[in-house]
């Protein structure tokens, strides 16, 4: 029905790009969503690679996952930059149900501005033989620095680093993409929600995680079951929102705001992670209930909740916007 209803608010159908050769999910809920892929650290890789790219992070979401053998389990890989989403369809051809696509995701359809590493091939090719291991791991590095409508704020201090160690002069350049709101990545991929939303989007994260959300507000059945985010996103609303006058109090609250969304659209248990200065550092990770024990399972890991425990927030699963959060 909201197919139809978008179909008759905007006169035609969707049509992307990125649907191209894609397999058909047949509007099932994905097992998981990853916005973001880099080259390490994807799903992708666990499920299809060598061995020698298997990430431990990536296979403890996967343990929130209903489905783990690479044969079934349904997902949806999504990343702008050309080369990282290649290399994803590639490995993805092992497996029979996951969607690769290659777009930004935002607020709304269009095309944006990705700003990526200028040839690194060309740059390892500049150096001695015996010091390109080094480089191409120092290079891994800003090759993930990918960032949407602008250069990635710490891409300089390691370009700079590059130049000195190097003498190699490394570069971010502009790419035109194109760009998804959340509701057209779920017409292109034909999914219905999913259980594990994975999102590293240097920064970007909180406008997908809104479009998300508005997708979402009369769609509750759609809301993922676990999210992971980098809230470096609203530490750059933050500082953007400071640039241009606006007082830390109402630039905190922004954030908040946005936490405190996702927080009460949740079905799972939620852990915050707040440094002592009181930014929230290592994002919102959902726990995973065990309706056997009647407890919440909840898994700790470098960089996803604290690891000081009174740093740490845990809150009680909230099953309905109608219950108060305390």
């Amino acid at each position: 029905q909201w197919q139809e209803a978008d179909v008759a608010a905007n006169g035609n159908a969707f049509h992307s790009s990125s649907s191209q050769g894609l397999p058909d999910l047949g509007w099932h809920k994905a097992h998981f969503v990853q916005i973001g892929l880099g080259n390490n650290t994807t799903f992708v890789q666990n499920l299809g690679g060598n061995e020698k790219d298997w990430s431990h992070h990536v296979d403890w979401l996967l343990q929130a996952c209903s489905e783990r053998a690479p044969s079934r389990i349904r997902g949806v890989a999504v990343e702008p930059v050309y080369e990282h989403a290649e290399a994803a369809r590639n490995l993805a051809a092992k497996l029979p149900n996951i969607a690769v696509v290659q777009a930004a995701i935002s607020e709304k359809d269009d095309s944006t501005e990705i700003h990526v590493l200028e040839s690194p091939d060309d740059l390892l090719a500049k150096v001695k033989r015996n010091d390109r291991k080094n480089l191409e791991w120092e290079l891994q590095f800003l090759r993930n620095m990918s960032c949407v409508g602008g250069e990635h704020p710490e891409f300089s201090q390691l370009a700079d680093w590059v130049q000195t160690r190097y003498g190699l002069l490394a570069r971010m350049v502009p790419r035109r993409v194109e760009s998804l709101c959340w509701s057209s990545l779920v017409k292109t991929a034909k999914f219905e929600g999913c259980e594990v939303l994975l999102v590293d989007a240097e920064g970007h994260d909180a406008s997908i995680l809104r479009s998300m959300l508005k997708h979402c507000k009369h769609r509750q059945k759609e809301l993922p079951d676990l999210i992971q985010f980098e809230t470096v996103a609203i530490a750059t609303a933050v500082r953007d929102m400071k640039q241009s006058g606006k007082s830390s109090s109402s630039c905190n609250l922004q954030g908040t705001f946005l936490l405190l969304t996702l927080i009460m659209t949740r079905t799972s248990c939620t852990g915050l992670h707040f440094s002592s200065d009181g930014n929230c550092r290592a994002g919102l990770m959902g726990g995973f209930a065990d309706p056997a024990r009647g407890k919440v399972a909840s898994r700790t890991h470098g960089g996803s909740l604290a690891r000081t425990a009174s740093h740490a927030v845990m809150l009680p699963a909230i099953k309905t916007q109608h219950q108060t959060c305390e």
